[in-house]
């Protein structure tokens, strides 16, 4: 093949070289096979210390039951030689067809299939070659025998064959399936060639013909992952109610199995109904105790919530049935730090790395570990492995701008948390952590600029350059500044008939403006509800309402909306008392 190659460039020394060499290595195997044989007859004789014929040479190494591996060895490189002279029949028959010169190419189509007869390539070729003839029904022919060479197939193999049957028999897709399927024969209908083809169409994104292909499967079989792959197809689009009938459908027909339930509630995760997630992830674990996934996701979802020491225990379970999950280990590791238990989640998420050392949230988590113990440095470098495998996830810029602001190195930091911005221009905790940066390193000309150009249309990072632009009125004049926006929403609430409520909110660094808060209360005649006053009172116990961050947990938002709910009653705001 190589010579041939250098034959079409022209470079006909060169390929009469390849064929030299070609030659030169027939001849050497031939002369080593024939040593070899002479050796194995020598040392055959000297066993049985007399001459003894060919024939009885021939029988007693046949019925030795001794494997010879260097016989062996060289009848497969006879074998593999036999195999690279059909790939250059093979190889000179496709070249032939790309000049249309398809009755030349079948000629060394027949040459290869004779060298042999298992090389799948060369029945492309034939359908090829008879197609650019016109003779479709030569090419259906080798197409068919090509179904029988090419099993096992993978699903793009399986793909081509539905194409190439609908082009040679102008046919629908339907009816093109379900040939190939009856071409596969019983193979094909144990190992589930629908769902291959409509793995192979979901993964090209063409999901109406991976859900006909679904449905197929289903008919013919009812295999319960064709009802999984079908629900799935929907989740991938968005469809998440389509994705929830479909998984309900196969809770139905196995309604022992997990994966169908907990499928259901990572859809109500994406519609944002985290409770009947939990509720179907449950369910998932009761049907199915050793379904990993459903204890994973119960965890993550525990631990936005955090509920730290439930996320744990489901979490641990987890580990305990896939010990190689990296993902665990990681979310282990985040519920350790809710609860301030850096030491343990620094181990977990070193184990989550040495599992999948790829993982960029485990590099985050061991880094956030590190810095919550005060190896800024440590920290600094795995975020900055972690920053290559994740270039465009801003927690990485805006951890290292945290870092950078805690060493007192604002003008980095300051870079840091623009880069951030970049990549997620909603996150307001960004721009809180990026203020005390911007004035220390005098770079608020500089930062306006960029939230004018690159950030222009985004509401929180205008309201975040109106603060810059003159942070000493915001820090002097506070009272002013926010009791002006009050008037402009209390007179658009009049007018709409809207009720205001001002709620302070509980973080420890709120406290400062409690009394703007209760000022504005008084002034404007509204009601309020004082978090931060009502939060005080529990003393050292408002500890296990908080995160570590000052952050309201679970416990604190639930107390945040009862307290808000009475003061709905209070007001006869609702028309009963569980609200509506």
């Amino acid at each position: 093949s190589w010579g041939y190659k250098q034959y079409k460039e022209g470079k006909t020394l060169k390929a009469r070289m390849y064929n030299f060499l070609y030659r030169i290595r027939l001849f050497k195997l031939a002369k080593l096979i024939w040593i070899k044989i002479k050796e194995l007859a020598k040392r055959t004789q000297t066993a049985f210390g007399t001459n003894i014929s060919d024939f009885v040479l021939a029988q007693d190494i046949r019925g030795s039951g001794k494997k010879n591996d260097t016989v062996v060895d060289l009848i497969e490189q006879e074998i593999n030689i036999e195999c690279l002279q059909a790939q250059k029949y093979n190889m000179i028959g496709k070249d032939l067809v790309r000049q249309n010169k398809p009755r030349e190419a079948l000629g060394w189509f027949e040459k290869a299939l004779l060298k042999n007869k298992e090389y799948k390539d060369v029945y492309w070729g034939f359908v090829e070659a008879y197609k650019q003839l016109g003779e479709y029904e030569k090419a259906f022919k080798y197409l068919t025998a090509f179904i029988e060479v090419a099993y096992p197939a993978d699903k793009l193999t399986w793909a081509v064959i539905i194409e190439e049957y609908m082009e040679l028999k102008q046919a629908g897709f339907d009816e093109a399936i379900d040939w190939v399927y009856e071409q596969g024969g019983f193979r094909e209908k144990k190992k589930g060639f629908y769902i291959s083809a409509g793995e192979y169409y979901q993964g090209c994104r063409d999901f109406a013909r991976a859900r006909r292909c679904y449905a197929k499967a289903i008919e013919k079989t009812g295999a319960l992952e064709a009802y999984l792959l079908m629900g799935k197809s929907f989740m991938e689009e968005g469809d998440y109610p389509s994705a929830i009938q479909w998984f309900d459908k196969a809770t139905k027909v196995y309604p022992e199995d997990g994966q169908a339930y907990s499928f259901m509630g990572s859809c109500y995760g994406h519609k944002g109904g985290l409770k009947e997630a939990m509720a179907y992830f449950e369910k998932s674990i009761v049907v199915d105790p050793g379904y990993y996934e459903s204890y994973l996701k119960l965890g993550i979802i525990c631990n936005g919530r955090v509920d730290s020491k439930k996320a744990i225990e489901y979490l641990e379970k987890a580990i305990q049935l896939n010990p190689h999950s990296s993902q665990a280990y990681c979310e282990l590791a985040i519920a350790y730090f809710g609860l301030e238990r850096f030491s343990e989640g620094l181990q977990y998420s070193q184990q989550s790395l040495s599992l999948n050392p790829m993982n960029s949230d485990a590099y985050y988590w061991t880094a956030v570990m590190c810095s919550r113990q005060g190896h800024l440095e440590k920290a600094l470098e795995l975020l900055s492995k972690g920053m290559e495998l994740a270039p465009h996830d801003s927690k990485f810029y805006e951890e290292i701008g945290l870092i950078y602001r805690e060493q007192e190195r604002h003008a980095a930091a300051v870079q840091y948390f623009m880069a951030a911005l970049r990549l997620n221009p909603n996150n307001e905790h960004t721009y809180d952590h990026m203020k005390p940066s911007v004035i220390k390193s005098e770079k608020i000309d500089e930062v306006v600029a960029f939230l004018k150009t690159e950030l222009s249309n985004n509401a929180l990072a205008s309201s975040f350059s109106v603060a810059l632009q003159d942070h000493c009125l915001y820090e002097t004049s506070v009272v002013d500044w926010i009791m002006h926006d009050v008037e402009q929403i209390q007179d658009l609430a009049n007018k709409n008939g809207i009720k205001i409520i001002l709620l302070n909110y509980p973080n420890a660094w709120e406290s400062c403006w409690t009394n703007i808060v209760e000022r504005m209360a008084n002034k404007y005649k509204l009601p309020l509800v004082n978090l931060h006053q009502i939060f005080q009172a529990f003393g050292e116990d408002r500890k296990k309402y908080f995160i570590p961050d000052g952050h309201p947990n679970a416990l604190g938002y639930g107390l945040i909306a009862k307290n808000i709910f009475d003061k709905i009653i209070e007001l006869d705001l609702v028309s009963c008392a569980r609200g509506d």
